[in-house]
């Protein structure tokens, strides 16, 4: 039984276009090249997207759609992931010097990978005592994304308003929810900002469901049969060809060359004087495979995946709730004018996926297939978010627009107010985003 559920997953992951794919997956194979030249041209253009979630936050301006005549900003939640940080493990350098120093020894590096050998001993340097902290770039995009906030909608943050900060209890996370929160108080000192990070809040900002939990175990079912196709796509052997004299001496050279990508994609995370970029060591086809395996298996973890039949986002349910019941306490007159939560790339991924966030919550099945509606570094980058501001008239009338990285987004499953293109009755979200918190066993 356990080999025909392989062979039958090695089918899926390996197919071009698959009758398992659910709407909003492209069953075209016509249209799917497309998305693939598409995607191709993106990583070209700015090969730091090969990172996805390593790739930095890019925008620095926000957008709103047109809020309708009468209506005034009353409140705003917000969900963040950390801004940049440094690499999260020490074993990141370490491993990847195990494998190149022997090269090394053996005289088998090219001038590129003598080069490339000396960036990683200077980046260990630099990441030295820092492993996993919040960069003073991370801090930044936190303080400037608070302005354009409070820029936006200065009526949230006026003398005396109180807002609320949580935090996962995890560094960088604190550190962001401080950045955010000077950003904040630099515009107004006289706002009340209350900022909290405890293990009360953990089962909500960062809670992972038993059946999550089991999809980070090596034998989960999204393994099976995807690791041929994933070594093929993370060999990078016109890349190698070029750090290496000859390539055939190179022990685990898919693995090698993902550890590449991760150190070389980290960097663009930390300050400019404290790293050189090597993005150049990847050939662009190499650097596109390599990013459809790490978009693979961010997916198939945190998003509406068919092969796990969603399981990831279901871990949102806590963190759902908690976002109507503070808005409804909100415009019942708790005084709280916004509520900012903290957390991580994960967190972010399946909350998206779980309130049916469009670009986010599409379900497909196959490497490529995943690719062509699911980009992990349009969804997650370092400091991404998701806000959710509500509106409302004299007569009480509240709509609710969202916005994912300060930019406007539609959700899916529900249907636009008919007062206004872009925003949502209240209600109907409130009612809408419980039920399919009330659905999940």
């Amino acid at each position: 039984m356990k080999k025909i559920r392989a062979n039958i997953l090695a089918v899926l992951v390996a197919v071009g276009c698959t009758a398992y794919a659910h709407e909003g997956c492209n069953n075209n194979c016509g249209k799917q090249e497309d998305c693939e030249k598409n995607n191709r041209a993106a990583i070209y253009a700015t090969p730091e997207r090969a990172g996805g979630m390593y790739f930095a936050y890019p925008f620095t301006t926000d957008s709103l759609a047109p809020v309708p005549a009468g209506f005034e900003p009353v409140y705003v939640s917000h969900y963040g992931r950390h801004g940049s940080r440094y690499v999260l493990s020490t074993n990141y350098h370490p491993r990847l010097l195990k494998l190149l120093e022997p090269q090394e020894k053996m005289d088998n590096l090219t001038e590129k990978g003598k080069n490339l050998l000396r960036v990683v001993r200077k980046s260990e340097a630099v990441t030295d005592g820092h492993i996993g902290e919040l960069s003073s770039l991370g801090a930044k995009q936190h303080k400037e994304i608070a302005t354009r906030l409070y820029k936006r909608f200065p009526g949230l943050f006026k003398d005396g308003d109180t807002v609320q900060a949580r935090s996962s209890m995890v560094q960088r996370c604190i550190m962001s929810m401080a950045a955010f929160s000077e950003g904040l108080k630099e515009n107004n000192p006289k706002l009340t900002v209350l900022r909290h990070a405890t293990p009360k809040d953990m089962d909500i900002i960062v809670y992972k469901s038993p059946c999550a939990e089991k999809l980070e175990n090596s034998d989960s079912i999204w393994r099976v049969g995807s690791q041929p196709m994933i070594d093929s796509l993370q060999r990078s052997e016109a890349s190698a060809r070029k750090l290496f004299k000859d390539v055939s001496k190179v022990e685990n050279l898919g693995k090698m060359m993902n550890y590449i990508r991760e150190i070389a994609t980290s960097l663009q995370n930390i300050e400019p004087e404290a790293h050189e970029n090597i993005m150049d060591v990847f050939e662009p086809e190499d650097l596109y495979n390599q990013w459809l395996v790490s978009n693979y298996r961010l997916y198939v973890r945190h998003g509406n995946a068919v092969l796990t039949d969603g399981c990831g986002p279901k871990s949102s349910v806590n963190l759902v709730r908690d976002i109507v019941n503070k808005a409804n306490e909100s415009l019942a007159g708790n005084g709280v004018t916004a509520d900012f939560r903290f957390g991580h790339d994960t967190g972010l991924l399946k909350l998206i996926a779980f309130m049916g966030v469009d670009g986010a919550d599409g379900s497909a099945a196959g490497i490529k297939n995943v690719a062509n509606i699911w980009h992990s570094d349009k969804l997650t980058p370092m400091g991404g978010n998701l806000q959710m501001i509500l509106f409302r008239n004299k007569a009480g009338k509240v709509l609710a627009g969202f916005r994912l990285h300060e930019q406007p987004v539609s959700l899916n499953g529900i249907k636009e107010s008919r007062l206004a293109p872009g925003y949502y009755d209240w209600d109907e979200v409130s009612r809408h985003l419980l039920r399919i918190c009330d659905n999940v066993k």
